[in-house]
């Protein structure tokens, strides 16, 4: 993790010119104190948040966002674990391989392979909902096991998909979302923490 945030390394980043703006205008510099700094702004405001989505993300390791990814899935599938035991089972699958230090040539097969059941299975789903008017809370919530699952499989590819493991995982619990998100956030605020603290001593 970088050390101290600059006008230069946001924009560098792609950091849209709103927040670049935001930035300048206050003194913090520290990556943990400034993403601190929104999580509690975006009590207030929304964008805020998504801007410590966004930074978070920036300032994570491929390692990190591993652990970050699964610790959301976890929490979202444990909210779900007596209705949909039999769909859980994949992302456990999943969550198991991420853990690994070293994935095998085997353990990415897997991966793919999900990844490639899920669009087939979403597809299905699209295509009974829009033969449907009503759809049921159970169909909602399967469908939202399966994309925080697809985006888990993703994560173990591509690390960009933790914005999208966030807002999915947050969304589940309706009203409480923001709060969810939150909490998720302060998580990943407290593994950036722990590994800079580990790396100072």
């Amino acid at each position: 993790m970088i050390k101290k945030i600059t006008t230069r390394w946001l924009k560098s980043k792609g950091a849209c010119q709103e927040a670049i703006d935001a930035f300048e205008k206050q003194d913090l510099d520290d990556p943990i104190e400034v993403l601190e700094f929104l999580v509690e702004e975006g009590r207030r405001k929304r964008e805020k948040l998504d801007w410590a989505i966004w930074l978070i993300q920036k300032l994570m390791s491929s390692r990190q966002k591993r652990l970050f990814a699964i610790y959301m899935t976890e929490q979202t599938l444990s909210h779900f674990e007596n209705k949909h035991r039999r769909k859980i089972y994949i992302a456990r699958k999943i969550i198991n391989i991420m853990k690994k230090s070293r994935k095998t040539a085997d353990d990415y097969t897997v991966i793919f392979r999900f990844r490639q059941e899920y669009i087939h299975t979403i597809q299905r789903i699209l295509e009974e909902r829009n033969s449907n008017t009503y759809i049921s809370q159970q169909q909602k919530n399967a469908q939202m096991i399966l994309t925080i699952e697809y985006y888990l499989a993703c994560v173990g590819t591509n690390d960009e998909y933790i914005t999208n493991i966030i807002e999915t995982a947050s969304a589940i619990y309706g009203k409480r979302a923001k709060t969810k998100m939150i909490e998720y956030l302060r998580y990943g605020i407290e593994l950036l923490r722990k590994d800079r603290d580990a790396k100072q001593r």
